[in-house]
């Protein structure tokens, strides 16, 4: 019998084509992936454009495009969790914020994104573990502010000060930072150390209108009635439609006993926001100005525009 020595030859053939078939097939694969990953990176740097132009809707396109390409970066999850935030979409942003988390355990912007977005939505002991994971990770100046401002909002006066220390301490050119610690010590009477944090936030930004308007509530409290007029009318050159500037001139002029100027200004303000109406009614600060006819008649005149 003829034997052919040709059959194995071929078999072996035949598999080692498959062999370099499988190798080229994973290196082929490799290349698209790295092409994938290359333009997946690109997208998530156009969003990032996108985003500081305020570009939000292009922006999470974009971020979309690089999720798309590759779902594992979380950079781009983050990126487009913080896109969502800024236009107040905060369930949208919560849940990109937490598949980032699960993709990158120890990823603190979207920690912190994640407790911007929770403290928004006042869900203020959601925030604060967020935060308190943020700042485990990466001691942050700008984290320290919001955790500080979280804790104000809940009423913790001391806690909102010490953050706000902490980012000052980090970052001494703060302005936002003095201000909230300047509203915690207003809050717990202690106006000349408020005062001095609301003189460093307005010399660091002269046109920080929220200062000058704390300035100048905490000199209504301390009485200091015309001094808080002179920050209150600052208050209103940068922001012409603040109501709650007008009204609290309106109070200061009714302690310095000048009606006139009182009725003119608490005009303004119920003009632009009708909802202080009810404070005007029964504001202390007012009552010299409410025994007055023409508060009456203000009121009546008010009343018949809306």
């Amino acid at each position: 019998m003829l034997v052919s020595f040709t059959e194995p030859d071929a078999i072996l053939d035949e598999q080692s084509l498959k062999n370099r078939s499988a190798v080229l097939l994973l290196g082929l694969l490799a290349v698209l992936a790295a092409c994938s990953s290359q333009k997946a990176e690109e997208y998530y740097q156009l969003g990032k454009q996108h985003h500081a132009k305020q570009a939000l809707t292009e922006a999470i396109e974009a971020y979309s495009q690089a999720i798309e390409l590759k779902p594992g970066l979380a950079t781009a999850l983050t990126g487009r969790g913080n896109a969502y935030k800024d236009l107040k979409k905060y369930v949208l942003a919560i849940a990109d914020y937490d598949q980032a988390i699960v993709l990158q355990a120890e990823h603190a912007e979207a920690f912190r994104g994640r407790g911007l977005a929770h403290a928004a939505m006042e869900k203020h002991e959601l925030a604060l573990a967020d935060f308190n994971e943020a700042l485990r990770l990466e001691p942050d100046a700008d984290v320290f502010y919001s955790r500080g401002l979280t804790y104000r909002r809940m009423k913790n006066y001391e806690a909102s000060i010490a953050d706000c220390s902490q980012a000052i301490k980090l970052k001494p050119q703060f302005p936002k930072a003095f201000n909230n610690r300047g509203n915690g010590y207003q809050a717990l009477e202690k106006f000349e150390l408020a005062l001095a944090d609301y003189d460093q936030a307005i010399s660091l930004d002269p046109q920080f209108a929220n200062a000058f308007g704390n300035r100048g509530h905490t000199y209504l409290r301390m009485k200091n009635y015309a001094q808080a007029i002179v920050d209150y009318d600052r208050v209103i050159q940068l922001d012409p439609q603040d109501a709650l500037a007008f009204y609290n001139t309106a109070c200061a002029y009714t302690q310095l006993q000048n009606p006139q100027e009182a009725l003119a200004r608490l005009k303004q303000a119920l003009t632009l926001n009708q909802d202080f109406r009810a404070y005007a009614e029964t504001d202390p600060d007012l009552q010299p100005l409410r025994d007055l006819p023409a508060f009456t008649a203000l009121m009546a005149e008010l009343g018949e525009a809306k």
